[in-house]
């Protein structure tokens, strides 16, 4: 499916508890990130919903989200 299909693409970086940063590609998303501490999330958002694409744990360590 291509983005014009499915709407616009959005990049979400969220600290747990945080307000969410929206950006326009997935490494813009995950820089904001770097040089905080905690969980933390990275989203895809389009029109029809968000779908988590990587998990940051309490330890730092970064993980797929399946």
């Amino acid at each position: 499916m291509t983005e014009s299909a499915m709407g616009a693409l959005r990049f979400v970086a969220q600290l747990k508890g945080g307000q969410p940063q929206s950006f326009s590609n997935p490494y813009d998303a995950m820089s904001a990130l770097l040089g905080t501490e905690g969980e933390a999330d990275v989203f895809v958002e389009t029109d029809e919903g968000r779908d988590a694409l990587l998990h940051r744990d309490s330890a730092g360590v970064w993980s797929e989200v399946d």
